[in-house]
């Protein structure tokens, strides 16, 4: 069975593969298994040289890298050279922390020393997003394989060819057949990956519903799983909030990859006494946007049909609202007010360049609307009194929050969701430690 990649763009076909069937993976998984026979005994010091050559390589390849990105996605090739950079950092900054993140913790007890290590698990199984096709995926890689296991891709169709890319570049710069490796292969055959004996833990980034059907199968094989699933990010923009740095941040939030983030800005929540300045400003920034194509035609038939289902029930769209005409993938950026929660755009993730924006009567109110959702993934405030706004901050429920500041992640900051938006973490330590066995030493 055959499928292709198609440009975002201008809806041409990239190029045509084959699914992997089971009988073929189970040979990549036998691979993965003799790698990590010998991956786990490698000096830390060995692992981390070839994983500042991994970053070394993507830092001059990332233009090419970044070229791949945008013609399989669709973002803009400055954004997708930016995440290819990020990767790097990711590599090298993760390895100048490894030692420490994997160092031994004494513990007394009874007047004895007992000790915690952390210590490598085998075969992580990673499914992974369009979105971020490098992000994504060596975000969830890099940290596990410096401290010991090995990983198995299944990418999204869309960015087939970039998952294919990730594995030659681990090959390239001298790592162990084995200790990454991409499949393309269907998502009932992931199922039986997830089943397979040898699958010690599963990561997976996506959509709810994905993530729901992803934890039904690793609970059933009791598999431990992280999610990140979908978020609807509050932008709670408080009376003292600086109005020209928060509309810049709005910009950024909302309509980097075309909105195609789980963490964008997806809803605006303006105290009314700077309500009218914040939708003046915001406006005249939206109407100067470049916006890139979202990745596939159903993407613009879903944030259309979100937009329509607003407009019905007397929302008011001040700006945009419309797909393009043409080839590709486009549809407006477009700015939305009198939203209320029973429109989709307020109470479904918008995954693309849509802003809806509620005004509120008091930091209460703001409160009350931001957690007045089934996600929880990330979150801003903005004003200038910072002690306000971190009191304000505390009581939004959700992953990650930030003051004067867009949501985004961090390689030295912990990474996931609550409610709906998924369970576990990645990046940082803590994520390091969730494939880990963390394991007592008890001498008595």
């Amino acid at each position: 069975m055959n499928f292709s990649t198609v440009n975002p763009r201008n809806s041409e076909i990239i190029k045509e593969y084959s699914y992997q069937d089971y009988s073929s993976v189970k040979e990549n998984i036998e691979d993965a298994k003799s790698a990590y026979n010998s991956w786990r005994k490698t000096k830390l010091s060995d692992r981390k040289k070839l994983m500042y050559l991994l970053g070394d390589k993507l830092t001059n390849n990332a233009d090419e890298y970044g070229a791949l990105i945008s013609l399989e996605m669709g973002k803009h090739i400055s954004e997708a050279v930016g995440e290819v950079k990020k990767c790097a950092l990711l590599a090298k900054g993760t390895a100048d922390e490894i030692d420490e993140w994997l160092s031994n913790d004494d513990v007394y007890s009874d007047g004895i020393k007992h000790q915690i290590r952390f210590e490598s698990v085998g075969i992580i199984f990673s499914i992974m997003p369009w979105n971020f096709p490098f992000w994504q995926v060596l975000r969830a890689a890099i940290p596990t394989i410096l401290a010991g296991n090995v990983c198995i891709l299944k990418h999204a169709e869309s960015t087939t060819e970039c998952g294919l890319l990730i594995q030659r570049i681990f090959d390239d710069v001298g790592f162990p057949k084995g200790v990454f490796q991409t499949v393309v292969t269907t998502h009932v055959v992931a199922e039986k990956i997830i089943a397979n004996s040898a699958i010690r833990g599963v990561s997976f980034t996506g959509s709810c519903r994905g993530g729901s059907e992803v934890a039904a199968v690793s609970g059933k094989y009791l598999k431990k799983c992280i999610l990140e699933l979908g978020g609807s990010d509050p932008f709670i923009v408080l009376p003292d909030a600086d109005i020209e740095s928060a509309v810049q941040g709005a910009i950024i939030g909302r309509f980097m990859n075309a909105g195609q983030v789980c963490i964008s800005s997806k809803r605006f929540i303006i105290h009314r006494d700077v309500a009218e300045e914040f939708i003046t400003r915001f406006k005249e920034e939206i109407e100067k946007i470049d916006i890139a194509p979202l990745v596939n035609a159903s993407a613009v038939d879903a944030i259309d049909k979100q937009v329509q289902d607003a407009r019905s029930k007397g929302a008011k769209i001040i700006y945009g609202g419309m797909r393009k005409e043409g080839k590709g993938n486009f549809y407006e950026p477009t700015l939305i007010i009198n939203v209320s929660k029973d429109m989709t755009v307020m109470s479904e993730e918008v995954f693309g360049p849509v802003a809806p924006l509620q005004i509120v009567n008091s930091e209460e109110e703001a409160i009350e609307v931001a957690n007045d959702t089934q996600f929880g993934l990330g979150g801003s405030v903005w004003g200038m009194d910072r002690e306000n706004a971190m009191k304000v901050a505390e009581k939004i429920e959700c992953g990650a929050i930030f003051i004067n500041s867009i949501v985004k992640s961090d390689p030295l900051m912990p990474f996931g969701g609550v409610k709906n938006s998924g369970f576990g973490v990645e990046l940082a330590k803590y994520g390091l430690y969730e494939m880990l066995n963390i394991k007592g030493y008890n001498v008595y």
